[in-house]
């Protein structure tokens, strides 16, 4: 893997706020080689969700609403990272390493090609042989399953992606976790750090083996 960090320079945002990472190998199965994958993230969201309770159980999970992009701000940086990722991906010395060229859905269907056991060993034959088939049959089968994602370029065309596309390809990277800050003890909407290490201290210590 391969990451790299740049800035917006948008008015009131900080350094480094976007971010792409590549990488050039998907899977340990025989068709990770087959398949790279450039992820274009935004750092430094503005947009703010929120985790309600909904019930006094605690075994009852609660709402979660992540309200990705819902400040302007992140939709116009969000664009900007895929907008250069798009253009690094269409240079042509990049171009020619690619036989195709797919804009993934927000949740992507990585069960289709990742598994264990016997069902993983069958669903990495089935995807080795999908991506080794002719171009139609292989475009056809990867478009039927990416859906709403879609082809952006082959060797005969680069059919342009739209802002639209971007904004509703768009979901959580990685992990998601947490709404308190850890902070400084004089910040009052965050939980300050030496609160945080006294709680894990306190954690690990109850987990520990005696």
């Amino acid at each position: 893997m391969t990451a790299y960090r740049f800035s917006s320079r948008l008015p009131g945002c900080s350094r480094g706020d976007l971010f792409h990472y590549y990488t050039g190998r998907v899977s340990t199965r025989s068709f990770g080689p087959r398949m790279a994958m450039l992820a274009a993230c935004l750092y430094t969201p503005v947009s703010r969700g929120s985790v309600t309770l909904r019930s006094a159980d605690p075994t009852v999970p609660p709402v979660v609403e992540q309200c990705l992009l819902a400040d302007p701000l992140d939709a116009k940086r969000m664009i900007m990272s895929v907008r250069r990722a798009e253009r690094l991906l269409l240079e042509p010395a990049v171009r020619q390493c690619f036989e195709e060229i797919y804009l993934m859905p927000r949740q992507a269907p990585l069960k289709l090609i990742n598994g264990t056991g016997l069902p993983g060993l069958a669903k990495a034959a089935g995807t080795t042989a999908v991506l080794v088939a002719p171009a139609r049959l292989r475009r056809a089968v990867i478009g039927a399953a990416i859906k709403p994602g879609r082809l952006v370029a082959d060797k005969d065309a680069t059919p342009p992606i739209s802002d639209e596309e971007i904004l509703d390809a768009t979901g959580a990277s990685f992990h998601p976790t947490s709404t308190c800050a850890i902070g400084a003890e004089s910040d009052p909407m965050a939980w300050s750090m030496r609160t945080a290490a006294c709680m894990v201290s306190r954690d690990c210590a109850l987990r520990t083996p005696r």
